[in-house]
């Protein structure tokens, strides 16, 4: 009877403890909720109460200090503090103590307890680094690189480069904190986007510290480091001296400068890194390759006439002969494309530029491509207004990724014939089935610009952009017209678009002088305004123009990056 009697005492005191448990557990779920919600005023009145009702529980004032820290609520932090202290351990109170001290603005005592403590720990880093942390956090930089610099002295030459360096950006030091980004970067095996980012940041700040980068590689010249000094170079615009530099690393970062240099537009860097790559690479296909980068940056450039000899030099190329499957290759069959698209930008005859389309065709044992270049024969058949041939060509594609491009032709069959009831009806489909398609938002705006117009401005409108796509400036005359039918501005908008694409800017220049009337269009002219200006003075001058009078405007961050710099230096259209 006794042991049994004994038995339900235990237990019932075991029922009590876990209940006890479980509602701490729920509290402390609860205070958690509100902390991941960042409602922290309901966050503290929970985890009052659970230390009301658990006065030793260490998480709950751990979690209040947090709290009072991050809102900066010193008065409150300094009382739990000292409500507490006793039962923390001794390190986790002196913590508390200096981030309080510096909260409140006292250095002088923060200083002392913070030797105090570190006195505890004389030989760990690991105490200076968190040190130094919390000046960090308060912003006192100053003090935080002395207490990285102090840890450092009890390991290793390149300890803390990192967080002196970001410490003494903040202090816009550039000198300490580009020495030890630099530092750091000779231990390094791979590139640090983050790393070179800063140093491009030091130098746009300061362009003499680009000295301070060339000493430092003349004793430590890694790959990582030449790379970074000529990264600043191209910031500096010193293209010439970069891709010299380029040329003594490996390959691989070359092949990455010289593509990025051509998605930026820097064609003159862009075209001597590829020549240099295609000089260099003994591989007869990936050298190859580099030469057609090199035709696709002088197509890009409109010297039409280097980009046919550098494509026609490639097909006499001994590869080609090597084995018979090797003129079979899909970038054989695209040499041969961009000829057919080098002689349409000449002005040659659409007939001509066929043929030539039909003869890559011919080379290529891929489905897909075959009919992507049937595609573009039927395109270039609607320019013709050979309407029925284009048809017949369209009717043969019939593959899944192609079809996209062959209901937008099918489309442009019914504009260009000024079918207006037949458009309208294909673009609602084309809506319906590829509705982010690039083509949808051409469909829209092309069926938006002629559906106000008359039957005439609906011929001069379709003509125009025919004779557009056949990158013939006349094509500029027919938008003009539209134009002058209804007064749409987006149409001339569009006419000074073309113009600029065309590299005719004081043409472009001329139809700017236009007053427009609606909002949204003075807007996006004052932006193709920015584009034409080349003295950089003069564009900070219309940036700050434009924002003093729109600042909210959609294009007001095109501007804002004009006057900061941090943009390209020239907009791209």
């Amino acid at each position: 009877m006794k042991r049994l009697l004994f038995v339900l005492i235990v237990l019932f005191a075991l029922q009590l403890l876990w209940a006890q448990y479980d509602e701490k557990q729920i509290l402390s779920q609860k205070a958690n909720q509100h902390l991941v919600q960042r409602q922290y005023s309901e966050a503290e009145l929970v985890f009052k109460e659970i230390l009301h009702k658990y006065p030793n529980d260490m998480n709950s004032i751990i979690q209040l200090m947090q709290i009072y820290l991050s809102l900066n609520q010193g008065e409150k932090a300094e009382g739990l503090l000292a409500e507490y202290q006793r039962i923390m351990p001794q390190n986790t109170a002196m913590e508390y103590q200096i981030q309080v001290l510096l909260m409140q603005g006292k250095l002088s005592e923060a200083e002392s307890q913070s030797e105090a403590y570190l006195r505890l720990y004389p030989s760990d880093i690991n105490k200076y680094r968190l040190i130094a942390s919390y000046y960090e956090r308060r912003n006192f930089y100053d003090k935080a690189i002395s207490y990285y610099q102090r840890g450092r002295a009890l390991s290793t030459p390149n300890t803390f480069n990192l967080e002196i360096a970001n410490a003494a950006m903040q202090l816009q030091r550039w000198d300490l904190a580009l020495l030890e980004y630099l530092e750091y970067s000779k231990t390094l095996t791979n590139i640090n986007q983050y790393i070179k980012n800063q140093i491009k940041g030091i130098v746009l700040a300061d362009s003499l510290q680009i000295g301070q980068i060339e000493s430092f590689i003349g004793q430590y010249s890694t790959p990582i480091l030449l790379e970074t000094y000529a990264f600043c170079l191209i910031t500096l615009k010193d293209y010439h001296k970069a891709l010299e530099i380029y040329k003594s690393l490996p390959e691989n970062y070359m092949r990455d400068f010289a593509y990025e240099q051509q998605r930026q537009k820097h064609f003159e860097v862009a075209l001597p890194a590829f020549k240099h790559l295609a000089l260099t690479n003994a591989q007869p296909f990936q050298r190859i390759a580099y030469h057609v980068e090199v035709a696709k940056i002088h197509y890009s450039l409109a010297e039409y006439d280097s980009a046919a000899v550098a494509l026609n030099t490639l097909l006499a190329d001994s590869y080609w002969k090597q084995s018979p499957s090797n003129i079979r290759n899909p970038i054989y069959v695209s040499i041969r494309k961009m000829l057919a698209e080098i002689a349409m930008a000449k002005g040659d005859d659409i007939q001509h530029v066929q043929e030539l389309l039909e003869e890559a065709k011919s080379y290529s044992n891929q489905s897909q491509m075959r009919q992507e270049l049937d595609l573009e024969h039927a395109r270039l058949s609607l320019l013709g207004k050979d309407f029925r041939a284009a048809e017949s060509k369209l009717a043969t594609v019939n593959l899944q990724p192609v079809m996209p491009v062959r209901d937008y032709l099918y489309y442009l069959s019914a504009f260009l014939q000024c079918q207006a009831e037949v458009a309208d009806s294909l673009m609602h489909e084309y809506l319906i089935r590829y509705p982010e398609n690039d083509f949808a938002n051409d469909i829209i705006y092309l069926n938006m610009l002629a559906i106000n117009l008359d039957e005439a401005g609906k011929r001069s409108f379709s003509e125009g952009i025919a004779l557009l796509q056949q990158l013939k400036p006349a094509g500029i005359d027919s938008l003009l017209v539209a134009f002058e039918g209804n007064k749409d501005e987006e149409l001339l908008l569009l006419a000074i678009e073309w113009a600029i694409g065309l590299n005719q800017p004081e043409r472009a220049r001329t139809l700017l002088e236009y007053e427009f009337t609606d909002p949204l269009s003075q807007e996006y002219a004052a932006w193709l305004r920015l584009a034409l200006i080349g003295d950089s003075t003069q564009e900070v001058q219309l940036a700050k123009s434009f924002l003093k009078q729109k600042p909210n405007s959609i294009f007001s961050p095109s501007f804002r990056q004009v006057i900061s710099r941090v943009a390209a230096s020239r907009l791209s259209l």
